[in-house]
């Protein structure tokens, strides 16, 4: 089982940030902080859809903040 864990903490933690970083690079600085500001906003907004995750009405409006923030 550690092998089983230590295999999916590799793909999903190193591999992801690695691209991540990658990708980061090749964007233009005032993108990527909008891409990393927003990446909360986004995973909320994933789990809502995909995973059927209920947010609340302060979730919401935290995430509201966090976009007017970066407008």
């Amino acid at each position: 089982a550690a092998w089983d864990i230590a295999y999916v903490g590799i793909l999903s933690t190193a591999v992801a940030f690695a691209l991540f970083g990658i990708a980061m690079r090749a964007a233009h600085p005032a993108e990527a902080a909008i891409i990393v500001s927003t990446e909360n906003v986004f995973a909320a907004l994933a789990g809502a859809l995909l995973l059927g995750e209920r947010l609340g009405w302060l979730n919401w409006s935290g995430a509201a903040l966090i976009l007017v923030a970066i407008l």
